[in-house]
């Protein structure tokens, strides 16, 4: 699946500075760095060696030659933290498993999964994150044949197929990479696969280009407008097609959830909301993306206390009394009736779980 094809010009050097033929592609971070040194495990691998041991490991994964963890040894080593050597931006088809496919263990790869492996802005801060704050020293954009997300892209413009849900934004992200493929000799998925992989990697390094032509415009005068901005965030990106929104959009997302905390805000709020709800009221919170979603569905789980324990082996820690029932484990989407009324394309979902149970010792304060 990973493995080089017979006859492919692209050699191991060539990963790191180009993407084209090719579903396995790579390239090396080497803008940011730790901010500060972190406890625990530390990466020691320069982005070469982490592209080495990956084609190693993938090599044993080809042959049939895969070494054996030591599981034991693992879970000690892991309780220190965390030093992944590599990011792997993936599909998160269940067939395509980074650990597995490159024979490597838990703890060195830092895995970003989404269907069709595109890139959108939750991946682009996990993987900023990754190598910023945990010190990886590579990027792999990772592709695989028979990608489903891929063939849905090509069904729906070639046969006009109608996706239910969030899927349309979805094959959005992929289309450009069908549309160049279009016009290539040769099997139409493949091909669009191998583009899909190319598109990312561009985007991963406009996110470079992006800081430096900032950092170039005020280093000449201050950037005082909105305007201002997104003519630099525009000149490093390729222009919009009719119907896609402007290239600056992501961008301005990021800025403007890192000026206003919005996840900070959040959890303050959902942390405000369980001292003010009653008990027998109930909670409704409103997400806009995956991120908040995330965050939302673990502190709910957490004060319902349905977290579990991640390792059996593990030593049990202590939990608050649970503050919340959960009713369903699932976020409530809107029905038919909702989304006729409102069809903009970004429609948000909710997690509605009962209101805090009362304590289970009486107490006069608020619970």
């Amino acid at each position: 699946m990973c493995s080089k094809s017979p006859g492919s010009p692209y050699t191991r050097r060539s990963f790191l500075s180009r993407s084209a033929g090719a579903t396995l592609a790579a390239t090396g971070f080497g803008l940011w760095r730790p901010a500060q040194a972190q406890e625990g495990p530390v990466n020691k691998l320069a982005g070469d060696e982490a592209l080495d041991r990956l084609m190693e490991g993938n090599k044993r994964y080809t042959t049939g030659t895969r070494e054996l963890d030591d599981l034991i040894e693992e879970m000690r080593i892991l309780r220190q933290g965390q030093a992944p050597n590599s990011v792997i931006l993936c599909c998160s088809d269940s067939r395509v498993v980074p650990e597995i496919l490159f024979d490597d263990t838990r703890g060195s790869l830092f895995v970003v999964r989404v269907a069709g492996n595109v890139l959108n802005v939750d991946g682009l801060a996990s993987i900023e994150f990754a190598v910023k704050v945990l010190g990886s020293t590579l990027v792999m954009v990772l592709g695989h044949e028979a990608c489903g997300a891929v063939a849905a892209t090509i069904s729906v413009l070639q046969e006009n197929a109608q996706l239910p849900g969030h899927l349309p934004k979805l094959i959005a992200s992929i289309k450009p990479a069908v549309e160049a493929a279009e016009k290539e000799a040769g099997p139409l998925l493949a091909n669009s696969i191998d583009w899909n992989v190319r598109l990312t990697m561009d985007k991963l390094r406009a996110s470079r280009r992006i800081a430096r032509a900032i950092l170039r415009a005020r280093s000449q005068a201050p950037i005082t407008t909105t305007l201002a901005l997104a003519q630099v965030i525009e000149s490093c990106l390729p222009r919009a097609k009719p119907g896609q929104s402007h290239p600056a959009t992501r961008s301005f997302q990021a800025l403007r959830i890192a000026v206003n905390d919005e996840y900070g805000e959040l959890f303050q709020g959902l942390m405000a909301s369980e001292r003010a709800l009653k008990p027998g009221g109930r909670l409704a919170v409103v997400t806009f993306h995956s991120i908040e979603d995330r965050m939302v569905k673990r502190f709910l789980q957490a004060r319902a206390g349905q977290t579990g324990r991640a390792n059996r082996y593990a030593p049990e820690i202590a939990q608050d009394a649970p503050q919340f029932t959960l009713k369903s484990r699932k976020a409530i989407g809107p029905d038919d009736r909702e989304l006729a009324e409102n069809p903009a394309p970004a429609r948000p979902s909710c997690a509605w779980p009962p209101a805090p149970t009362p304590p289970p010792v009486p107490s006069t304060q608020n619970p």
